[in-house]
């Protein structure tokens, strides 16, 4: 309940655990203090509520396979970013262009690729 006091009352209550409340709504001082007095209870009566309790949720079967589809249209986005000609491996991207017609014909190799797309584009 401390804790909860302390959230609730926040820069009103010091270092030392004592809550301030200024009261100066009204003119006489009686009423500033049944109004502070007011406060105080109020403020006492939602720290003492227990916490709502959380229900532990996971992320739905289509939720998941959303995320990763939109991960992998940002990763293409970025990988039509690269110039032309570079190669694209799993371990990252080499910096020397290669010759696409030292290649030989047929590459097996899935990870390893070359572009030739967007030759219109300066390098």
């Amino acid at each position: 309940m401390m804790n909860r006091l302390r959230n609730i009352a926040g820069r009103r209550m010091t270092a030392v655990g004592v809550i301030v409340i200024t009261a100066r709504r009204h003119r006489r001082q009686e009423l500033n203090q049944a109004d502070a007095i007011a406060r105080l209870t109020t403020m006492l009566v939602e720290a003492a509520e227990p916490p709502r309790y959380r229900r532990p949720t996971k992320p739905s079967k289509g939720a998941k396979e959303r995320r990763l589809k939109s991960k992998r249209g940002r990763a293409d986005i970025k990988k039509n970013r690269r110039p032309v000609g570079e190669v694209i491996s799993d371990a990252g991207l080499d910096s020397a262009p290669v010759d696409p017609a030292a290649w030989p014909a047929a590459r097996t190799e899935p990870d390893f690729r070359v572009r030739h797309d967007r030759q219109d584009r300066k390098i």
